[in-house]
């Protein structure tokens, strides 16, 4: 029974999340709408303002593996929210194959990947393939 309202509070959570990242781009433009959307959820609203509720960003996934593991280089885009897609270039992927390379990023993001972020897809390469993948082009 708990997992199933932890479950709900998470949809709740991430549903709100959107939410928000409409508002914050109306609200930039008209305060008032921004305050008749949260005018009927204020508890939501002041755990957002807490900093209760983040809205996940690209810049937050990428700060989030680069101090999870060793990279040379992370790219991250995404602006809704929800689907990113990454570049990332890591000695740690030596020797491993992409779902094992794919599974050290999803280790170094953690609850993230189950709670926050709805899709990520990725490319995972080693230092030598990046190179080799410059020099072709």
């Amino acid at each position: 029974m708990a997992d199933a309202a932890n479950a709900q509070k998470r949809l709740q959570d991430q549903a709100l999340t959107a939410v928000f990242l409409v508002v914050e781009r109306v609200y930039e433009r008209d305060t008032s709408v921004a305050v008749l959307v949260f005018y009927g959820n204020l508890p939501a609203w002041q755990r957002y303002m807490k900093g209760e509720l983040q809205m996940v960003t690209a810049d937050s996934i990428k700060t989030h593996i680069e101090t999870s593991m060793s990279c040379e280089l992370v790219h991250v885009e995404g602006d809704d929210g929800y689907h990113f897609s990454a570049i990332i270039v890591s000695p740690e992927f030596r020797g491993k194959n992409m779902v094992q390379q794919h599974q050290l990023v999803y280790r170094a993001l953690g609850d993230r990947m189950k709670q926050e972020i709805h899709a990520l897809s990725m490319k995972t390469l080693t230092p030598e393939q990046w190179a080799e993948s410059n020099n072709q082009n």
